[in-house]
């Protein structure tokens, strides 16, 4: 969800990253929506591969986490960067943020407001302005579930942007930063450090890459990831672990911060690598839209085509859950492509039109 545009410098395998993870968040609630629980399959289904399956459909959470890592990682540490440096443009970072954020947002407000009632759902006049404001989770409920991190995300910014603010001894950066103490005593402000965690390792990368030190990260990531499914709510599995989900989830940002620093600095060389990162960036291209749409268009999938969470793993339930991915996937495609593939030339016109370099 941190991508700007064409022009700027392309960091190898992040875009990868943040499909998987938009992508991870789509599988987990359509997952959720569309199978039955585990252990309520037939004992011929519950093999290895089912239980894999299932258990990368409770991932989503912990994408979540990977993608204020990369934000963290580009827009706050770039930003920091910046300020260290005594270039912040906070006029130029304002509207690339406003036009970054708001762009897709309101295309998927605006969905929802058409959804809802077609699928018998209520809403107030001040959620909508609340989700709109970056208020959820704060003074008002998200409208779909995907929507209470983007409060985070937009606050993340404005610290930074306060931050920026306030070292130049600007009244108005002590006032916002005044709001945003305020405002992480509603939030979690661990969130917050995670994000921070993204922009020391941006500060903190190492010159030249080790294979090593790629490889101990993924390996870590790999079972950190496993460490927060073991200490996470489960009617399946339970484990007597000597830690909680937290901290497991500390690990795998942790690790995720050195991966990120590592992975950037191994560009694809080979024609399939360059052709497999190449997808990835096109895909990449719509994932915030998808990260923000997808949960909407399950609610009309599952208020008309399909009953929630009656499906087994056979192969016809199968077919027809992957008919449904894509189905989400192409919907959004359509979307973004007349809105958020938009926002760059929105951006340009903004500041153009105001006088910002």
């Amino acid at each position: 969800m941190v991508k700007e545009n064409k022009s700027y410098s392309h960091l190898a395998w992040l875009d990868a990253l943040r499909f998987i993870a938009a992508f991870l968040v789509l599988f987990c609630h359509s997952r959720n929506d569309f199978f039955i629980k585990y252990n309520y399959l037939p004992d011929d289904q519950q093999g290895i591969g089912t239980f894999i399956f299932y258990t990368l459909g409770r991932l989503g959470p912990e994408a979540v986490f990977v993608f204020f890592i990369l934000s963290g990682f580009l827009v706050g540490g770039k930003g920091f960067e910046r300020m260290m440096s005594g270039t912040f443009k906070a006029r130029s970072y304002a509207v690339d943020r406003f036009c970054r954020i708001m762009i897709p947002l309101v295309s998927a407000v605006l969905l929802y407001m058409i959804v809802a009632p077609i699928v018998g759902q209520e809403y107030s006049g001040w959620t909508v302005v609340g989700n709109l404001l970056s208020l959820q989770c704060i003074l008002c409920e998200a409208l779909v579930s995907p929507f209470w991190s983007l409060s985070y995300e937009v606050w993340f910014y404005i610290v930074l942007f306060a931050l920026a603010l306030s070292l130049r001894k600007k009244m108005i950066g002590f006032i916002l930063f005044f709001i945003c103490c305020l405002v992480y005593t509603k939030m979690n402000a661990l969130y917050l450090l995670i994000w921070l965690m993204g922009g020391v390792a941006w500060l903190t990368r190492p010159k030249n890459g080790n294979k090593w030190i790629l490889l101990g990260s993924f390996i870590m990531i790999v079972v950190s990831l496993g460490l927060s499914q073991m200490t996470s709510a489960t009617k399946v599995f339970s484990f007597d672990m000597p830690f909680t989900n937290m901290q497991a989830t500390m690990l795998l940002c942790a690790s995720m911060c050195v991966f990120c620093q590592q992975v950037i600095l191994f560009p694809p060389r080979s024609s399939w690598a360059c052709k497999v990162e190449g997808a990835f960036t096109r895909l990449a291209d719509f994932s915030y839209s998808l990260y923000l749409i997808h949960r909407i268009l399950l609610l009309v999938v599952f208020a008309f085509f399909f009953e929630k969470e009656k499906a087994d793993m056979s192969v016809m339930c199968l077919l027809q859950y992957s008919a449904i991915v894509a189905g989400v996937m192409l919907v959004t495609y359509a979307i973004y492509y007349f809105t958020e593939r938009r926002t760059s030339e929105v951006k340009r016109w903004v500041k153009k039109s105001l006088h910002i370099d």
